[in-house]
Parts: C-alpha cells; sequence; structure tokens
C-alpha cells in the first residue's frame, strides 16, 4: 500500500468516526426529548421511535417497531394522516395535522405531527 492508498484510508476512518459520533450524540438527544418523535417508511410502518413513546403512551420500541402507525388512530384521523402523509411523500410544504393516538390502555392522547426534516 502506498502512502496515498494509507492517507485515503485515515481519512475514511475518521470520517466514519465523525459519524458514528454524530450519530450517538442525535440519539442521545432524541432519548431525552419529551416530544414523540417517529419515523416511518412510505407505508406508514415505524422504523424508529424515541423513549418518549413509552413514557407518555405506554409503548415500547419493540411492540412498534415494523408496525403501521395509523393501528393507534381512530378513522377520521387515519384520514387526516394519510393525506397529510401523501402530500408529504409529493413534496408539497404542509405544516402539521393534529391527530389522536391511542396509548397502551386505549385512551386517546392529542398529538401535533409535523416533519422535522427533510430526507431525500
Amino acid at each position: 500500500m502506498d502512502n496515498n492508498d494509507e492517507l485515503q484510508v485515515q481519512i475514511q476512518y475518521a470520517l466514519v468516526e465523525k459519524l458514528s459520533n454524530s450519530n450517538r450524540r442525535q440519539a442521545k438527544l432524541l432519548a431525552i426529548l419529551d416530544e414523540c418523535i417517529f419515523e416511518c417508511d412510505k407505508h406508514l410502518k415505524l422504523t424508529y421511535i424515541n423513549e418518549a413513546w413509552e413514557k407518555k403512551l405506554g409503548y415500547s420500541s419493540d411492540s412498534l417497531i415494523g408496525s403501521n402507525i395509523t393501528k393507534s388512530m381512530n378513522c377520521n384521523d387515519i384520514m387526516h394522516f394519510v393525506a397529510y402523509s401523501c402530500c408529504l411523500l409529493e413534496g408539497k410544504q404542509t405544516p402539521s395535522v393534529e391527530i389522536q393516538i391511542k396509548n397502551s390502555h386505549g385512551l386517546l392522547n392529542w398529538f401535533e405531527c409535523k416533519r422535522l426534516a427533510n430526507h431525500t
């Protein structure tokens, strides 16, 4: 391996380490937030929830990841949330939607859903 290859490996290692540190810091921040933060795929299956879901709603990450977020909503809220999600997927700017999500005991809690960041 010549000096140029060695330098490239060192740069790649430094970038991976920096990204890893950034991801750890972001995960810690999301964990301590009091807001229920989630991410779902284009089929509305949850891919991430923060610890506030367990604190506020009584759900564990294991019980929700991979399930459709609409399973915890009533019919009217499902329609509003799906319409909101479609707008986001089409790249339209939409401020937020208010929905009710059932906690683990079946009681409804009001939430305002809004997009935090653009993902490609």
